[in-house]
């Protein structure tokens, strides 16, 4: 998860999905969902629209056997400037149902946004308790290329989550939906 971000701007700028197909359907005409907005729920509500690729980005480090998929939008509407996730799961990158459960306690697993307010879900680390939950549904996965000993990956699907507040004056639960 360290190089992560770096690894996942330089492998999904140029990208289309369709191409080196490993497994799941593809998208109706073989290339992005027209719809890839973030939408927030409950003690907050923004909407995030497509980033102009429509999808995630996925690596997978054989080295710790863990795969991440990754999602950032910066810039949001109103009082939310920024989402971010980075969701692990033990094993090479599939399709397939994620949760906390599937995170290895070597990793951490996140899905939070900054404000005016924060919130966040994570899976439990030595300095932290887990909070909140998410479902991350992995529906499509294309090969983009290698960095290295690294896979990096198109991520297709949808990622549901309950947010926790975790600071500025947070309170109540976000709900957030997005579809990549």
């Amino acid at each position: 998860m360290k190089t992560v971000w770096a690894l996942l701007a330089a492998s999904t700028v140029s990208l289309a999905c369709g191409a080196n197909e490993m497994s799941g359907s593809i998208p109706s005409g073989g290339g992005s969902p027209q719809q890839c907005p973030i939408v927030l729920s409950g003690a907050v509500t923004a909407t995030f629209g497509c980033d102009g690729l429509g999808s995630a980005a996925g690596t997978y480090d054989p080295s710790s056997n863990v795969s991440s998929v990754g999602i950032s939008r910066t810039a949001g509407p109103s009082e939310v400037s920024g989402v971010d996730v980075d969701i692990s799961f033990g094993g090479a990158m599939r399709t397939g149902t994620f949760t906390m459960a599937d995170t290895p306690s070597t990793a951490l697993s996140q899905v939070t946004f900054d404000g005016n307010r924060s919130y966040g879900a994570f899976s439990a680390t030595n300095s932290i308790p887990a909070q909140g939950a998410y479902t991350l549904n992995v529906t499509h996965v294309s090969t983009a290329g290698m960095n290295g000993s690294v896979s990096l990956y198109m991520v297709h699907g949808t990622l549901d989550a309950t947010l926790a507040p975790i600071g500025n004056g947070a309170s109540g639960t976000v709900t957030l939906h997005a579809t990549f």
